[in-house]
């Protein structure tokens, strides 16, 4: 197909495609935007294209990515414009209650049950018709950060960074440097048997020199990214989210057993939440629809109550009412203290901690069980110190019994030893003094239960509350409401008390305060959600299987990621050596971490020092480390700086970006992409919404971006998939897929994945007050078929025939959902609060009118005849025992010092990698503010929508006592100064009588920054040239010495269990600014 010819997946007219050569580069990144007329006027909001009137307006469904909640809206297209977004009446992060699947599209359009867009969908779709975008490929015509860049070609792009060479000839200090290419690392698949290290081969094989790491955590083009990372053979792909999350994950893995599985609380019928870390006025946490059902709308008709741990609150009075203001570091400190005030006051369900087993559970009519009553060995004596006592070592069953290792209790009726599996309840002591261990067969036990009790008893209640920052009064009053709500009250925590050095013990403890009062899967409590779909196939039934391929080498990827993380440090071969040359294994170079998924940060670490080994290939996707990295970026002259520059620590260095941003601009080459609604993804929800729910992104309008020779849109797959072409990785190109079909477009790709969502049998249905599993989704009617006619047309083979009905009708509809009540259990009156919301009454397609609540679902919902239980139909369930302690924890050492973890939650203070107390190494009396970070409501992912949003960021929050104090005034500039930053960072004052006394707080988060450069055309109209910026408050975050990795370069302070970085440990100062005055500010 021509380009002046109408393109088939958009209906109206190309322009044809501008020659690619430098005499054109600048006229060739605007042409589209120049002729769609969508340049807009800097400073202003809203300046975009517009339609004169309303008519031939298509309305298509897709999702958000301007945050984590990724809600689903309906953009408004007319002749291929995006004219406007809104909220996607089937989406439940959009609407409670959401519009029933089964509802047609027309009936959806007018859905009239409640809505609340965020303040970020006023402006997100200024991301497509952004001037600055990237829409070409890039290289580098000087020095890495020079800004200097030319136009090249897709052809030019995949055959350099392919094959390598020198590539920059012309630049002098590089005229004779060799630039290692994917064939070179790939080797035609040699280097995947070839060890990276002979002496240390259990480290994986040549090919993990090929380093990725991506930004936007996004099911569909995370796992096309490990797709070609498998094949390719390569271990390290990070995830950006592992920065700032990681810890909580860590925490949320160690506290239920699982990996992966997340919670939250059950908003709309809770009746007290005590929120460690967020701010519901920010969104951190919750989608604007739960804001607006759970506090502003049905929550508070109920008279919810809700109640902030935070060092700061988005409330300008700061209520003590409905906020604590903790000290920094100190939300473990209250939690434990209002663990050892449930304690001590029997406040905890000692029904429920009793019941040691699934079969136990089901009997006492319990949707899951904890290990509280299972006995621990904390012998000192004892090699197995630490770990759960046996059947086996308890003389229950011989050594080569099937049950040798199952666990052991105290029987509640006998008092006898017994298999956790085979008693109905169990003692939570072995002996009325819960510091007395029981000895067995010569081992001293305790149960899980005593070792939380005695962890919770080494403070008193004075103790924890001063450590907290809070008054015992507070902490008294926060343990009595918590624990008088029965199954309806939730602690809740986000990153907030987990990006400390003590964040896993913190979150551990949180999420303890919910085992006391066994609340997790009650309506109310805390649940895990619905979780995903089977995008990829793994069940049997699945329509097509996309985690393998054709010809793929199932013994790749192995070995350890840069990051050294999933694996312990005493299973490693390094660890072996020092023990055979006779030398103490600690302190090992860097920190391992076991539990953790791969940490960014460290991944960087071991680049710049070559541990474990040296890597070859970088490539970076949707992320800006060097705005966001805490302590490493931030500055002109940053760490993350001083690693990309280095040519021998990174050879290639590839970003897949939008955008020219701080960290790209480093970048040897640039490749397009497509922005949140020119592309492809699968989005869940927030596991704080109870049924199952998948949002589809697909292109809703014509990607503005360069195309490649075969007409597909430049994109990070294209990339990918022409890189693994000309490499002939198996899983691409021709006989990609398992039953036939060819891997050449992203397209091709994620079409099979909707037909698998379409075909999912996970997903559940209310029928005859029943919930069952869903049968496939419907055939699309005809109002349907438009959502696939473009696909189908120009990828006739990319799907059986039968499927593409199944898929039209989950495309146009945005995603796969389930209906509201199927998250709850039949009978179980999860309805009652809501009869006095109207509702429109949709399926007959007929005009709407208005019903009550309890009238609309009794259509399609008989009530039921009996009283059911209260549970959410998506359950953690029994397969697998919440975990008041840890034995896996308690056994894992720290790999630079030796010393074991804890088993349980715990208050610790707040310390270095080698245990060094930060109190002790700070000069407080020169830096006597503590630095924290906050989230603004207005935007959260790095795909910034345009200049204007920087006029509306917060600066530096101060409480007005400490301005009194320091002489400070709201508006003035000062400068804030830590001793890992000296230079500073300037910044406006403004007071804030939110936050705590002695802390400022600043907006982080993960953007491109939209005011540090400037595109600057070069005199000759051929190249592109950029402007740096200021420093950034990420410069100012502190370093841990214990964790350098060469001379003068370190990076942040990081949790010991988890590796996530601290963020809130930095103390400042602040200087005021001569000369300045809010006047002339």
């Amino acid at each position: 197909m021509k380009r002046d010819q109408e393109d088939s997946q958009t209906g109206f007219m190309l322009p044809k495609e501008p020659e690619l050569n430098r005499h054109t580069a600048n006229r060739t990144l605007t042409r589209e935007h120049e002729i769609l007329g969508m340049f807009r006027r800097r400073g202003t909001v809203g300046s975009l294209p517009s339609s004169s009137s309303n008519t031939g307006i298509q309305r298509r469904y897709t999702v958000c990515l301007g945050c984590r909640n990724h809600c689903g809206i309906a953009a408004m297209i007319s002749e291929g414009i995006l004219e406007q977004l809104n909220t996607n009446p089937y989406h439940p992060a959009s609407h409670q209650p959401h519009a029933l699947y089964e509802t047609p599209l027309g009936a959806a359009g007018v859905w009239q049950m409640p809505s609340s867009p965020c303040p970020e969908i006023s402006h997100r779709r200024e991301i497509v018709y952004d001037p600055m975008r990237v829409n070409l490929p890039l290289k580098r015509l000087g020095s890495r950060g020079s800004g200097a860049w030319e136009v090249i070609s897709w052809e030019q792009l995949i055959q350099e960074v392919v094959e390598g060479g020198k590539l920059f000839a012309g630049i002098a200090r590089e005229k004779e440097r060799s630039v290692p290419g994917f064939a070179s690392v790939y080797d035609q698949g040699i280097n995947q048997n070839v060890p990276m290290d002979p002496l240390h081969p259990d480290m994986g094989p040549r090919t993990n020199a090929l380093v990725i790491y991506i930004g936007e955590k996004e099911e569909g083009p995370r796992q096309f990214i490990d797709r070609f990372a498998r094949s390719f053979g390569t271990a390290n792909v990070f995830e950006w989210g592992q920065i700032r999350d990681e810890n909580r994950q860590v925490a949320l893995r160690l506290s239920s057993g699982t990996v992966g599985t997340d919670f939250a609380a059950e908003k709309a019928h809770a009746e007290f939440i005590l929120g460690f870390g967020w701010d519901s006025a920010s969104g951190i946490r919750d989608c604007p629809q739960e804001i607006q059902e759970g506090y502003d709308g049905f929550g508070s008709r109920r008279g919810l109550k809700r109640h902030q741990v935070n060092v700061r609150t988005e409330s300008l009075s700061g209520s003590p009412d409905d906020f604590t203001g903790v000290r920094p570091g100190g939300d473990g400190a209250l939690a434990m203290g209002i663990i050892r005030w449930i304690l001590d006051n029997h406040a905890y369900d000692g029904d429920y901690l009793m019941i040691p087993s699934a079969r136990a559970a089901q009997k006492n009519e319990q949707p899951n069980f904890t290990n509280a009553a299972w006995l621990v060995n904390v012998d000192g004596k004892s090699a197995r110190k630490g770990k759960f006592l046996t059947a086996r070592e308890a003389g229950l069953v011989e050594d080569e019994s099937p049950q040798a290792k199952d666990s052991v209790v105290l029987d509640f009726s006998s008092q006898a030893l017994i298999q956790a599996s085979l008693a109905d309840r169990a003692l939570l002591t072995v002996s009325p003094d819960f510091n007395q261990p029981l000895r067995i067969k010569g081992i001293h036990c305790r149960t899980a239960f005593q070792v939380l009790w005695q962890e919770a008893h080494g403070h008193s209640l004075q103790e924890y509350a001063q450590y907290a920052g809070v008054s015992v009064e507070v902490l008294e009053s926060l343990a009595h409401e918590f624990s008088r709500h029965g199954k309806q009250a939730v602690a809740e925590f986000f990153r907030g008390p987990a990006m400390h050095t003590n964040g896993v013990y913190t979150a551990r403890a949180i999420f303890t305060l919910n085992l006391l009062i066994g609340n997790v899967d009650w309506i109310g409590g805390l649940i895990t959600g619905g979780t995903g779909a089977d995008l990829l196939g793994r069940e049997k039934e699945a329509r097509y299987h996309l985690d393998h391929w054709p010809g793929e080498n199932s013994r790749v990827p192995y070995g350890v990621n840069l990051s050294r993380t999933g694996v312990s440090y005493e299973n490693t071969s390094y660890f072996a050596e020092r023990i055979k040359q006779g030398q103490s294994p600690y302190p090992a170079l860097r920190p391992w971490f076991p539990f953790s998924r791969g940490l960014i940060e460290e991944m960087f670490a071991g680049l710049y020092q070559g541990y474990p080994y040296h890597g070859q290939i970088v490539v970076q996707y949707r992320t800006d480390p060097e705005w966001s990295a805490p302590a490493i970026g931030g500055g002109n002259e940053s760490l993350w700086a001083k690693l990309m520059t280095d040519l021998v620590k990174v050879p290639l260095f590839i970003a897949i970006d939008t955008r020219i941003s701080e960290s790209s601009r480093y970048a040897d080459y640039i490749v397009p992409d497509t922005v949140d609604w020119e592309g492809w993804g699968f989005s869940d929800v927030r596991s704080s919404i109870p049924t199952k729910a998948v949002g589809v992104r697909s292109p809703v309008v014509k990607p503005l971006i360069g195309r490649t020779p075969e007409n597909e849109p430049m994109s990070m797959e294209q990339f990918f998939i022409d890189v693994a072409k000309r490499l002939q990785l198996p899983g691409f190109g021709p006989h990609a897929f398992f039953g036939g079909g060819k891997l050449d477009s992203r397209a091709q790709y994620y079409l099979k994945m909707l037909a698998n969502l379409a075909y999912d049998s996970g997903f559940l249905h209310v029928s005859r007050n029943r919930v069952v599993s869903a049968e496939p989704v419907p055939d699309g009617r005809q109002e349907d078929m438009a959502a696939t006619a473009q696909w189908q047309q120009r990828y006739p083979d990319a799907l059986r025939e039968e499927e593409w009905d199944k898929v039209a009708y989950v495309l146009a509809r945005g995603g796969r959902f389930e209906d509201y009540l199927a998250g709850y259990e039949p009978g179980s009156l999860a309805m009652i609060h809501r009869q006095e919301l109207p509702v429109a009454e949709t399926l007959s397609g007929l005009r709407m009118q208005e019903k009550s609540v309890s009238q609309y679902w009794a259509l399609f919902y008989p009530p039921s005849t009996r009283q059911g239980r209260m549970w959410v139909t998506h359950r953690f369930g029994t397969a697998q025992a919440l975990q008041i302690y840890s034995a896996e924890q308690a056994t894992t050492r720290n790999a630079l010092t030796g010393a074991r973890f804890l088993g349980t939650g715990s208050y610790q203070p707040l310390q270095n990698m080698t245990g060094q107390h930060l109190d002790q190494a700070d000069f407080v009396q020169g830096f006597p503010f503590i630095l924290t970070s906050r989230r603004k409501a207005l935007g959260a992912d790095r795909l910034w929508t345009g200049d204007e949003a920087s006029e509306i960021f917060p600066p530096v929050d101060m409480n007005p006592d400490d301005a009194e104090r320091n002489g400070l005034k709201d508006g003035e500039r000062v400068r804030v100064i830590s001793a890992s930053f000296p230079r500073g960072v300037s910044a406006k004052i403004r007071l804030w009588p939110g936050i705590r006394e002695g802390v400022l707080s600043f907006v982080q988060d993960d953007k491109d920054s939209p005011e540090s450069w400037t595109r600057q055309e070069a005199g000759n109209g051929q190249n592109w040239k950029m402007d740096g910026g200021q420093s950034r408050f990420n410069a100012l975050i502190r370093r841990d010495g214990s964790l350098a990795a060469g001379p003068f370069w370190s990076i942040a302070l990081e949790d010991p269990l988890g590796g996530g970085c601290a963020r809130y440990e930095t103390r400042v100062r602040i200087e005021r600014l001569d000369g300045y005055s809010p006047r002339n500010g």
